[in-house]
């Protein structure tokens, strides 16, 4: 009995659904090489430095913050009256 074109896409593991991959060729193939390696997060002092800096921005753009709410607020007030 002669196959179809539909005889191929009703058997998963035809050749229809991963052409390449059947034939023995993986585009993923050495892919570790492309991972990033960052020394900082490789141990606990280096994550702990991250921490103290990620922090201290924090406090300041919350700060900044504050600042920039009360500006409006102080502006919003002199506007008023």
């Amino acid at each position: 009995m002669r196959s179809t074109i539909t005889d191929g896409y009703a058997d998963f593991g035809s050749q229809a659904y991963a052409p390449l991959t059947r034939v023995g060729i993986f585009f993923d193939r050495n892919s570790e090489q492309y991972v990033v390696k960052n020394k900082y997060l490789a141990n606990y002092a280096g994550w702990h430095s991250v921490f103290l800096v990620l922090h201290a921005a924090l406090i300041n753009l919350n700060m900044a913050i504050s600042l920039l709410i009360s500006l409006s607020v102080l502006q919003t007030v002199l506007v008023l009256s």
